[in-house]
């Protein structure tokens, strides 16, 4: 009898613990719709892998699942089914591809790249390019299934007086006839074009280094950051309030390069908090009262600023992912952006309803969010 009670205390004492354990675990299956609701997609690549691959994080069940690519309408849109546009072709000297520049954010329309490529000139070492013939921008419109000839990229372009900088433009509202870009280095200038009023604005930065810009869900708002400010504006770019943040200083700053700064925003679904990221810390911004709180440190003392580190809002608004990374070998550091070796991505959630909990989900090389 007494072996029979120590053996039922002994399975509900695992019990427990599994029950209790923070631990996320891999699944090969889609879990139902309604699981879905607090889910993060993120690309990366496993450990000694260097495939790519798509994954889902559900935070409430801890589990990581494949995500499918099929349901998303932005990546596999199918241009052969389009008239007023040539077909996509391949040969062994050239190849015709369509490519998008651009999806609008009702996500009806598209501006895309029909380009010729000379498959028999040299691979680029750097990217794996080749020499483009031909580069034809067109207008698509997915709900009637054509597209037309485009000039509107060139005439944004036109505007540029940046030169050796252009500015790459990557948001698109059709319906208002808005464009918002950055140059690519850091995004250390924000531009808006309204082609409807032919009106074009430039937000230039003092210090390239450190200047993002983040639209708000319903793209009516924005951020633009640069050292420790942040200014909220309209979606043409006109100032509303600035923002002064107090950091929490963790290292000793020695350089410029060394100095705490904004680098990445992002906003809340509600509009009424902005999450973001400096060279060692995330906080989060109030924005009707001003006031941050610092949610986030590398506790290692590393520079966060580094091209993988991005945050990502589950859809539930519940959890923040980030990922941050650590030294492999402990005590070690050194101020070298170019240098990775010997470190270790790690993929982490906070609890934004639990006090801020942070819980490790993962760790590994190429960890990416987005």
């Amino acid at each position: 009898m007494f072996s029979l009670i120590l053996s039922v205390v002994v399975f509900l004492l695992i019990l427990f613990k599994f029950l209790r354990n923070d631990q996320f675990r891999f699944v090969s299956y889609f879990p139902a719709k309604d699981h879905q609701t607090n889910t993060t997609k993120m690309l990366f690549t496993p450990p000694n892998s260097k495939d790519k691959k798509y994954y889902q994080v559900d935070f409430d069940k801890k589990i990581i699942y494949p995500y499918d690519q099929t349901t998303d309408n932005s990546n596999s849109e199918n241009f052969a089914e389009y008239i007023g546009i040539p077909k996509e072709e391949k040969s062994s000297k050239v190849s015709k591809d369509i490519v998008v520049y651009l999806m609008s954010l009702d996500k009806t329309k598209f501006l895309v790249n029909y380009v010729i490529t000379d498959l028999t000139s040299p691979i680029s070492d750097y990217d794996g390019s080749q020499t483009v013939i031909s580069l034809t921008r067109y207008l698509c419109d997915k709900n009637n299934k054509t597209c037309i000839l485009s000039d509107l990229i060139n005439k944004a372009n036109s505007w540029d007086k940046l030169g050796k900088s252009p500015i790459e433009w990557y948001w698109w509202d059709s319906n208002k006839k808005i464009l918002l870009g950055a140059t690519p280095e850091f995004n250390q200038n924000v531009a808006m074009y309204d082609y409807q009023n032919n009106i074009y604005k430039i937000i230039k930065s003092a210090d390239y280094k450190y200047f993002c810009i983040s639209a708000s869900p319903s793209q009516e708002k924005m951020v633009t950051c640069e050292g420790n400010q942040i200014t909220l504006s309209d979606n043409h770019l006109n100032k509303i309030r600035q923002y002064t943040i107090q950091f929490n200083p963790i290292v000793e700053v020695t350089t410029a390069h060394d100095k705490e700064s904004i680098d990445f925003a992002l906003w809340s679904y509600d509009e009424k908090t902005v999450y973001f990221v400096t060279n060692f810390s995330v906080y989060t911004l109030d924005l009707s009262t001003g006031k941050s709180l610092l949610i986030y440190q590398n506790n290692q003392k590393h520079d966060l600023n580094r091209y993988e580190y991005r945050l990502s809002l589950s859809s539930n608004g519940k959890y923040l992912a980030v990922v941050d990374y650590e030294s492999k070998v402990s005590g070690t550091y050194k101020v070298d952006y170019s240098e990775f070796n010997g470190k270790t991505l790690v993929l982490k959630v906070i609890d934004l309803q639990q006090k801020n909990k942070i819980t490790e989900v993962m760790r590994g090389d190429g960890i990416w969010i987005w």
